[in-house]
């Protein structure tokens, strides 16, 4: 008898298999696919490993093997197996990263009344009534409809009703959400060839439409699409030429290419700076040599000093030695410019992997890259676990952004992690990049435990101007704008200057660049001096001086919307949304009040909710309000607004950032989304409107966010020829982030920011573990909080873990998100896991290790 450690996919502890049978006509391997019986259901299963063991007396027998092959390598079997031990979730959800789109099959729990289960003097709360009524008028409805129909509150009213036996429930497995694309194809039969070039002189006449199919296809055309030919040559006429033996209808598969069928602007011929090549050097070294160490590269450059140049040539010196890359990008509109970079540097060799493609383009991409078709994989977060075979470098740009981090769904993994724990087993060289770069990434370095390698000034390149008039293209894969011709001494792009390449098409050699001039502006000066526009006096002369000049500008505000909270002037009551405990912004061209939090949105009131007074006034200030501002001030320039309002999709983000790359806009507006990895040489000013937003949150990391976000923006800002200057107004000007910030300084910031951590225990000289609990019932909330702190601090002094701290419970912020109120327990010590592996965290908890954000 053989048997099958599976995990399954269900709620299960981490690291957990079952142990299963494998009937004598089934060929199972680890790493396949697997329908087994679990419970009264039929689930999917990963088989993880073979044992001539069970770990039960008594097991039950896999039902069926999904797919020939396995799915998954041991590589990739041992990385979920990590993942699932360090982020403490189970093995099937850590394993499901890496399947292929819509290779998880969901199972649907489906509910209806039962005949004879209730009666008119049956006792009912209200959310149970609610549960009956709703399934009265709907008839069987799935489970998470129902939930999302009534809200969570009715998900502790279904439990009740099945012991009643007032509701029965049924599963149901759904099939796979996506599958190859194929389309009948018609083609000429390969031995009626002879007869068919025999047949065509005489059938003009007599079946015109029939020869002038079979014409085509002897012609040059050796298969067209079934429908096409019908359409145009007659169905009568394809069908008869099949039935004649002369035409064959087969099913092609047909390729869902994201980049297909579009043309690149060639590479830039770029001569890298001495720096740049011995950091490209050392990185190539440490591919073609395993016994070189540390195998973890953290390059610190300045906003425009041509991280990205060195990106390239250690992708080109990977793939000289036979291996493969994979690039992260840390938002998924910057995947498109970094498309750009690296394949018009290597055309057809680079496939595409993010949460923005259609699921087909997802599913064609991961088969072809699992196959070996491509060299280098760029996408977002996910894309580090694209089955990409002969691994030999991943490079993680902007490595500090949170965005790495999911945060939202189990596994709470860190892509960074990952990366390192994925390049250790693989063998491969992992390559992180930032201007500035996570404090923990940092500190490492200093400690030598990575390579810390450093790129402390700008570059700029020099082109031929003969050059830069005709440039022929390159076909390519994907659709990528016309570069327009570069000047004289434009900037080469950083790990951000992923936009227009800096010497397209032209030979270039690198010189030192200045940063932008930057100018810190008390607001609260200007408040004394009666400004009190959202524009101080040094902002908006710049502004007007810029516009005159022809330049562009770029204005940041990491706030969405017109005004930031609507207020009583009466009672002072603000408007709350209903689901969250958080206020809602007012959005003037929605016309609504929205949280930004849930989704929800309302006409906002006439009059206050809680005094009835119509006094309600709008504060605060939204990107909105910002380009309504511009709009009043300087009514002939023409503005754009970057942020999630107006981007919902990847490519809607494309076509705003074009609009602005060829000047059809002088000013652009947006949220932090504009700070990261973009390169536009005509941006001559940037300014700051509230460098204050997100500084006063609870969290430890917050000045560590503010000055990462405002050095990214400030960076936009003199990247071509032109000198650059940055305007950031605050009302805290001698905070040290902001400060550190203006003067583009990361060891200032990281020397004072290391010592407050180091003062609170803070990581990186500790670790972290949020323990977070949600329920709509409040009371229920603190009261489980309460329980479970209790319960570690019992077992913490039982242990004797003395350098273990437990903060909290406390209630998170916000207090309540989507109707469910939330409390919190922060683990801090050098190892909090030795007390929570010790305990069983009841239902209910949910686990983040390494959080990024504790709000």
């Amino acid at each position: 008898m053989r048997f099958a450690e599976v995990a399954v996919d269900a709620p299960t502890g981490h690291d957990r298999t079952y142990s299963y049978s494998i009937p004598e006509a089934l060929a199972v391997r680890p790493g396949h696919l697997v329908r087994v019986p679990f419970g009264a259901r039929r689930l999917q299963g990963l088989v993880f490993e073979l044992s001539p063991v069970p770990q039960v007396p008594e097991t039950r027998s896999i039902s069926g093997v999904m797919g020939d092959e396995p799915i998954l390598s041991k590589t990739r079997l041992d990385l979920a197996r990590w993942i699932s031990r360090y982020y403490m979730s189970s093995l099937f959800d850590a394993a499901a990263l890496m399947l292929p789109p819509g290779g998880r099959i969901r199972h649907r729990t489906l509910l209806e009344l039962s005949p004879n289960g209730i009666t008119e003097s049956t006792p009912l709360t209200p959310s149970q009534r609610r549960v009956v009524e709703y399934l009265r008028r709907r008839g069987i409805m799935e489970h998470d409809r129902l939930v999302a129909a009534l809200g969570p509150g009715v998900r502790n009213s279904i439990g009740p009703l099945l012991a009643k036996g007032i509701l029965t429930r049924s599963f149901r497995q759904s099939g796979p959400a996506v599958h190859a694309k194929v389309r009948a194809h018609v083609a000429l039969s390969p031995r009626a060839r002879p007869d068919v070039v025999e047949w065509l002189p005489h059938a003009t006449k007599r079946a015109p439409r029939q020869a002038a199919l079979m014409a085509r296809l002897v012609d040059g055309d050796r298969a067209i699409l079934a429908a096409e030919a019908r359409k145009e040559f007659g169905a009568a006429a394809v069908s008869a030429l099949i039935a004649k033996g002369w035409l064959r209808q087969r099913d092609v598969a047909m390729d869902r290419d994201p980049l297909a069928g579009l043309t690149l602007a060639p590479p830039p011929v770029v001569a890298l700076t001495p720096r740049q090549q011995t950091i490209a050097a050392h990185v190539v070294e440490a591919l073609g040599d395993l016994a070189v160490t540390p195998r973890e590269f953290l390059i610190q450059g300045v906003t425009g000093s041509g991280k990205t140049e060195v990106y390239m040539e250690a992708v080109s010196g990977c793939l000289r030695l036979g291996r493969k890359a994979i690039v992260l990008a840390p938002e998924i509109a910057l995947t498109h410019q970094t498309v750009e970079r690296f394949a018009s540097r290597f055309p057809g060799k680079v496939a595409v992997l993010h949460s923005g493609l259609t699921a087909g383009e997802r599913f064609d991409q991961w088969w072809k890259v699992r196959r070996g078709e491509y060299d280098i994989v760029i996408g977002s977060r996910s894309a580090i676990f694209a089955p990409l075979p002969d691994l030999g470098l991943i490079v993680i740009d902007e490595e500090h952004e949170w965005t790495y981090k999911q945060h939202d769904a189990s596994p709470r993994y860190h892509a960074r992690a990952v990366a390192s724990k994925l390049a250790e087993m693989t063998g491969a060289v992992l390559v992180t990049g930032s201007a500035s770069p996570d404090l923990a990434s940092y500190f490492s370095g200093l400690k030598k435990e990575i390579r810390l390698e450093t790129l402390p000034q700008r570059v700029r390149a020099a082109t031929r101007p003969e050059q830069e008039r005709e440039r022929p293209l390159v076909p390519g894969r994907g659709k990528v704008r016309p570069v327009p011709s570069v000047n004289s001494g434009q900037a080469l792009s950083g790990a951000e200057g992923m936009g227009v390449s800096e010497a397209e098409g032209a030979e270039a050699t690198a010189t030192a660049g200045a940063l932008p001039r930057v100018e810190i502006v008390d607001m609260r000066s200007e408040l004394r001096a009666g400004n009190r526009s959202i524009f101080s006096r040094p902002l908006s002369a710049a502004m007007a001086k810029c516009l005159d000049s022809g330049s562009q500008i770029i204005l940041f505000l990491n706030r969405r919307g017109s005004a930031s909270y609507v207020q009583c002037r009466s009672c002072g009551q603000s408007l709350r949304c209903r689901r969250c405990d958080v206020a809602v912004t007012y959005h003037r061209g929605a016309g609504r009040v929205i949280c930004h939090y849930c989704g929800y949105r309302r006409l906002p009131p006439t009059k206050c909710p809680k005094c009835l007074s119509y006094k309600l006034s709008y504060y605060g200030v939204g990107t909105q309000s910002v380009v309504d501002e511009v709009a009043s001030r300087f009514p002939n320039a023409k503005t754009l607004r970057w942020d999630r309002d107006t981007a919902k999709a990847p490519r809607a983000s494309e076509g705003l950032l074009e609009k602005f790359r060829s000047r059809q806009a002088q000013v652009l507006v947006g949220t932090q989304m504009i700070a990261k990895g973009l390169h536009f040489p005509d941006v001559t000013l940037v300014g700051v409107i509230s460098a204050d937003v997100g500084l006063n949150i609870p969290d430890y990391r917050a000045g560590e966010r503010a000055f990462q976000v405002l050095c990214q923006v400030a960076g936009r800002a003199g990247r071509g020829s032109a000198p650059g200057a940055v305007i950031i107004q605050t009302y805290q000007p001698d905070n040290y982030a902001i400060k550190a910030a203006a003067a583009q300084d990361y060891q200032a910031f990281y020397r004072e920011e290391m010592a407050y951590r180091r003062e609170h225990s803070n990581p990186p000289y500790s670790k972290l573990i949020r323990l977070l609990y949600a329920h709509t019932n409040r009371a229920l909330c603190e009261r489980e909080a309460a329980k479970l702190g209790a319960l570690l601090k019992e077992r913490r002094d039982a242990l004797g873990h003395s350098d273990i701290d437990l903060l909290g419970p406390t209630p998170a912020y916000p207090p309540r998100l989507r109707g469910r109120y939330r409390w919190h327990i922060v683990m801090r010590g050098p190892e909090p896991r030795k007390l929570l592996d010790r305990i069983a965290v009841p239902g209910g908890w949910t686990i983040d290790i390494d959080p990024v954000v504790l709000t």
